[in-house]
């Protein structure tokens, strides 16, 4: 019999992610995660209209309390295995503000993150009441 790798830190449990459970995944990690004030799914995969397939992606906005811990890819684990990420460690590519994880694990799931600890207000009916809002227009709004 193959042995089974577990590449996850000790204290983490691999929750293998597919299409068929990725946002229920999403949600249950975030909910364990003390540093997590909002998780936002934006992109195609917001509308329910949209048309997705096999190669599209999930975008992800985290909005949490420390940047710290996301500054190694440790977090990852909880999703599964990692088969490609970009960029090749964590850092802004479009602000300061921001990290960047680009993310395909190998269950075939890419999951595209960005992460802030920006202090924002977040306007949760105006996000509920038009889910297709650009995340840009919820956090200028007034």
């Amino acid at each position: 019999m193959a042995e089974v790798l577990n590449f996850a830190p000790s204290g983490y449990n691999i929750h293998m992610l597919h299409r068929e459970n990725a946002i229920e995944t999403l949600q249950s990690w975030a909910e364990e995660q003390d540093s997590v004030v909002a998780m936002i799914l934006t992109g195609s995969r917001a509308n329910p209209s949209a048309v997705t397939d096999i190669f599209s992606d999930y975008d992800i906005q985290l909005f949490v309390t420390d940047i710290e811990p996301y500054m190694n890819d440790e977090w990852l684990s909880y999703f599964g295995n990692v088969m490609i990420k970009w960029p090749l460690t964590p850092m802004s590519t479009f602000d300061k503000n921001w990290i960047t994880r680009l993310v395909l694990f190998d269950s075939g799931v890419r999951i595209d993150f960005q992460i802030t600890a920006k202090k924002v207000n977040l306007k949760v009916n105006q996000v509920k009441a038009n889910p297709m809002m650009n995340v840009s227009t919820i956090l200028a709004g007034p």
